[in-house]
């Protein structure tokens, strides 16, 4: 069988994904929220019309050459980020692409901009459930190993080398040396993190406060719960927005269409997912609780949320805050889990 191309597959694939997936839905949200606020302005004067398809662009064009020059880890992380501002801002415009005269107003673009993510975010998810081979596994290790050399290992990447060398058969050809290599290897203690480090340590400090209090996992169990009353909540006024479309006396906020079907069904299961996700969590299977907790609150964000953004968008930047500040509190507390069931 001829191939293209060999890829060797990166076990962290869908942690980059999500950089690159909520970095795109944000911008497009805040993009639409800027220009609802501000009247729609256009930029270049009388004869030019600047699009925002340009900087999209180019950021992209931006996170393809980091992409191409770097080999360190942590340029992939930065790339991540910068490509899903500039997809962001580019496919905003999906409407100017597929009509005739070029119309950003079109009035299936923002059905198709969230069909696009919910397919891209299946495709992905599907490709990262696949079983990872032992050389998957050894090319990761030595992938992790070689920031030693610019001292950019940190001890977290040291114990996640270890993590996934477990999974190499002691009979590969580079288990031995590789082990070898890796008990030499040490996590640099004074490592300096790069802004974007920096940055992300100064978001998450307090969320790490937040874990470390003895009552953390009752709070959890109590946002769950919130979380999943609230979707019911919110599948109700969409639906009802839907069997009321034609009420006019009702505020413009009430007064909704077919879309608001589509927003009650997805905020109907980010509901369910976090109601299983409190009865998991509730029985110990925090791991799993976890799971459907973030799998509920993608569900608001890449489809519920952008049928409420059109409906209001104050409310809906207020809840997608409230959204990615929970979503990123989970992912570390799911981190902490791997790590706790890793040294058992």
């Amino acid at each position: 069988m001829i191939r293209l191309v060999r890829i060797v597959r990166n076990v962290e694939f869908s942690e980059l994904f999500d950089d690159f997936f909520i970095t795109a839905i944000t911008t497009i949200l805040l993009i639409r929220f800027y220009l609802k606020l501000t009247g729609y302005p256009a930029i270049g004067g009388s004869t030019l019309h600047i699009s925002h398809l340009l900087p999209g662009s180019l950021l992209m064009l931006v996170a393809i050459l980091v992409l191409l020059a770097a080999v360190n880890r942590a340029a992939r992380n930065f790339a991540a980020i910068v490509a899903g501002i500039g997809f962001g801002l580019s496919w905003d415009e999906l409407g100017k692409f597929i009509t005739k005269n070029n119309n950003y107003f079109f009035h299936a673009t923002p059905g198709l901009i969230y069909l696009t993510f919910i397919l891209l975010y299946l495709i992905v998810r599907y490709s990262a459930s696949r079983r990872f081979t032992q050389d998957d596994y050894m090319a990761n290790v030595l992938d992790i190993i070689k920031d030693a050399a610019i001292k950019d290992l940190d001890t977290r990447e040291y114990q996640h080398a270890q993590e996934l060398l477990a999974h190499v058969s002691p009979k590969h050809a580079l288990y031995t040396p590789t082990k070898q290599m890796l008990e030499r290897v040490r996590p640099n203690p004074d490592r300096e993190p790069s802004l974007l480090d920096k940055f992300i340590n100064w978001f998450k400090k307090p969320l790490r406060m937040i874990i470390e209090q003895p009552g953390f996992p009752s709070l959890i169990i109590s946002i769950a719960i919130t979380y999943g009353v609230i979707s019911v909540a919110a599948a109700i006024f969409f639906f009802a927005g839907a069997a009321i479309d034609n009420v006019r006396h009702l505020p413009a906020i009430l007064r909704g269409d077919e879309a608001d079907a589509v927003g009650g069904l997805s905020a109907l299961g980010a509901a369910i997912c976090s109601l299983v996700a409190t009865y998991k969590y509730r029985h110990g299977n925090h791991a799993r609780a976890y799971r459907f907790f973030e799998l509920g609150l993608l569900i608001n964000i890449f489809i519920g949320q952008v049928v409420l953004f059109f409906k209001s968008q104050e409310i809906a930047l207020a809840w997608l805050a409230v959204t990615l500040f929970l979503l990123i509190n989970l992912k570390m507390l799911a981190e902490e889990e791997r790590r706790s069931s890793a040294k058992i």
